[in-house]
């Protein structure tokens, strides 16, 4: 074999090698994002109903995690919550197959059934106004004082560190958190 034919080959090995690896960290991180939009997916799908503070009555649908089940209301037109569909099909695709990750709400807001983990990343994240141009009294876990404190929410966008009473926050958060 001449020298331009075994480079030739071992490129061609190295190349392959290459590919493989790369496909190997490419199936990894897709993986791993989709890990974490289904925990985003899991943390909407389990808040409430929101009507939204507007007078209008359009049709929408939202994911009821203790029935299991997409369920009509009717919306106000602003404000709500990212619990919110136009139609069942929208509301039972992105929800219904999450009871499978086995996470539930209780009939109260304080979220209960989390795993240890998406409950450490929710309450660790920063206060969230959202987009929206409301105007609520809401409460953020801060992890670095311990408490739970109140920000003005813009009614809808939230990032999961978002509890309509200092209660809540504390009994999800500070309790599960504490050592």
């Amino acid at each position: 074999m001449r020298v331009q034919e075994r480079l030739a080959v071992r490129l061609s090995k190295f190349v392959t090698l290459c590919i493989a690896v790369n496909m190997k960290a490419f199936v990894f991180l897709a993986l791993l994002g989709s890990a974490y939009a289904a925990q985003d997916f899991a943390l909407q799908c389990m808040a409430k109903s929101e009507r939204g503070s507007c007078n209008l009555d359009l049709p929408r649908w939202w994911y009821h995690s203790d029935a299991q089940r997409c369920k009509l209301f009717f919306y106000s037109g602003c404000g709500g919550n990212a619990n919110l569909y136009k139609t069942k099909e929208q509301c039972e695709k992105t929800c219904t197959n999450l009871k499978a990750i086995g996470i539930a709400q209780q009939n109260s807001e304080v979220v209960d059934e989390l795993p240890a983990g998406i409950l450490h990343e929710v309450c660790l994240r920063p206060p969230h106004r959202g987009p929206c141009l409301g105007s609520l009294e809401r409460f953020y876990y801060d992890n670095d004082n311990g408490t739970c404190k109140p920000f003005v929410y813009g009614g809808c966008g939230s990032n999961g560190n978002n509890f309509e009473t200092k209660f809540d926050c504390m009994k999800t958060c500070n309790e599960r958190l504490s050592p």
